[in-house]
């Protein structure tokens, strides 16, 4: 990538203008004591900040006051059907009107690596069909704020289905600098304990951002409950944190197996890296583009290097299938740089911090 790259700053997007200056003062206020608006009047504030951000399309929201997550964990949240009541029961009042909720998971290209003075840095691309994507800012009073990515095609068809969008991020950052995305893989087999709760993957990205600072209290969260994979759907996490440690977490006959970077930078695709036959890595280009690219940048990785590296293994070229978003997080700064559509010369920036 040139340095020449195009950076537009979307806070000053006349348009997106109140939802993210919403965004920030939430952000920076988050720990402070105030009463919490009742939930119709919270799920009000959060719809108005709902607006489009990029014609792909893509939208951005702050989302307003408590989305009960301690209440799901204690009850447990097994499928979609779960989601949804929990959110009627929040705001007692029907959620209704959204397609099926995609659970389904995608092929995908993570990295982690430092720079030279230090920062640490998490990539991701998200590979899959094309969808409606939402950069959702939350800032529950006891966890994390955080900025999200998530598909929202199915939460779509009516409004108030969107107040369910905490619940199914497919990857983010968190202020601490926490970052978790996670990748298909051929197979798994997830830790059944009836002694646990449990969770749908996609709330347990919630949980890991609302409550994790650092990889080992990520790892510590994955351990206390049951994550329920439906239709098959095999996959593993992705943890890093801001002190540049990271983590692929992969279950295996059901197991929880932590396979932890070694060097000063790790890749991961779409295979079980646990135990692997080095044909295994060598099978995956996305995989060998992404490592020969970070062993011959080691320490020097930075917002230009880091974007080129996921354009190197971004998927797709007619715009309809293939990389849907390519997301960059400085996890020592608290900055992320997204990208929709694999139009790098188009990338947005937020901050967290």
């Amino acid at each position: 990538m040139k340095k020449s790259i195009i950076l537009t700053i979307i806070l000053a997007l006349i348009v997106a203008a109140g939802a993210i200056m919403a965004a920030v003062v939430i952000l920076l206020n988050r720990g402070k004591s105030a009463r919490a608006p009742e939930p119709d009047g919270a799920a009000q504030k959060t719809l108005d900040t709902f607006v489009q951000l990029d014609a792909y399309p893509a939208y951005v929201m702050t989302y307003s006051g408590d989305y009960a997550l301690d209440t799901a964990l204690s009850n447990g949240i097994r499928n979609e059907k779960d989601v949804l009541e929990h959110f009627e029961n929040l705001y007692q009042r029907p959620v209704t009107g959204h397609g099926s909720l995609d659970l389904e998971h995608k092929a995908c290209t993570g990295f982690t690596a430092l720079s030279e003075n230090g920062d640490a840095y998490f990539g991701h691309n998200e590979d899959w069909k094309k969808g409606d994507y939402l950069v959702l800012f939350t800032a529950p009073a006891s966890g994390y704020a955080s900025i999200s990515i998530g598909d929202i095609s199915n939460l779509r068809e009516n409004r108030d289905s969107l107040l369910l969008a905490p619940f199914f991020p497919l990857a983010g950052m968190n202020s601490t600098g926490l970052a978790v995305s996670t990748y298909s893989v051929p197979e798994c087999k997830t830790p059944q304990n009836q002694d646990r709760t449990d969770l749908i993957w996609p709330v347990m990205i919630r949980l890991l951002l609302d409550r994790a600072a650092n990889v080992e209290e990520a790892l510590q969260l994955l351990n206390s409950y049951d994550i329920v994979i439906e239709r098959g759907n095999c996959m593993q996490f992705f943890v890093g944190d801001a002190a540049g440690n990271s983590v692929i977490v992969e279950w295996i006959d059901g197991k929880t197996v932590p396979v932890r970077r070694a060097g000063d930078w790790q890749a991961v695709t779409n295979f079980i890296q646990q135990d692997a036959p080095p044909s295994e890595f060598q099978n995956c280009w996305r995989y060998e583009a992404a490592s020969e690219f970070l062993a011959a940048h080691r320490q020097q990785i930075d917002v230009e290097l880091g974007m080129q590296l996921l354009s190197e293994t971004a998927q797709g070229g007619d715009g309809l299938d293939g990389t849907q978003f390519s997301v960059l997080f400085n996890q020592s700064g608290g900055d992320v740089y997204i990208v929709f559509g694999r139009r790098y010369e188009n990338t947005y920036y937020f901050s967290i911090k």
